[in-house]
């Protein structure tokens, strides 16, 4: 495996998110949860296995008892940002390229702590609202 290939897997079965959740419970009623994953089928699993052996960070899990399916998930800040490290000036192809874009811009506003702030939210708001299969915009 190297960094070309990983990539490569990204950009057909990456998926990058910034989740906002609400809840009565935060103090600004919603938060941002950033998250990476990449879901396959379980012929599949010691694919995850070596991304996340490759990446030294993450945890492969099964998506539900009901599926065959499992993903590698990514979703501490810390290890997010080890990942964008590693793959930056790496091209990402597709609309998936356009996701990553979008999926930095919302990491550099929660490593700044804007995130914390109603300003914040509302600056991840349109950045969540366009990615992966939500995006309309591919330019």
């Amino acid at each position: 495996m190297n960094i070309n290939w990983l990539c490569g897997f990204m950009s057909a079965d990456g998926h990058f998110g910034l989740n906002i959740r609400r809840h009565i419970k935060f103090i600004l009623g919603a938060n941002c949860e950033p998250i990476i994953t990449i879901s396959q089928d379980g012929v599949s699993l010691i694919t995850l296995e070596c991304i996340a052996t490759f990446l030294g960070v993450g945890k492969v899990i099964k998506d539900s008892p009901n599926r065959t399916t499992y993903a590698y998930y990514l979703t501490s800040v810390k290890n997010i940002n080890l990942f964008i490290r590693k793959i930056e000036g790496v091209d990402i192809l597709g609309a998936k390229a356009l996701d990553f874009v979008d999926f930095c811009k919302g990491m550099e506003i929660i490593n700044k702590k804007e995130h914390l702030t109603k300003e914040g939210i509302n600056e991840l708001k349109p950045l969540s609202s366009q990615m992966n299969a939500k995006r309309t915009n591919f330019e």
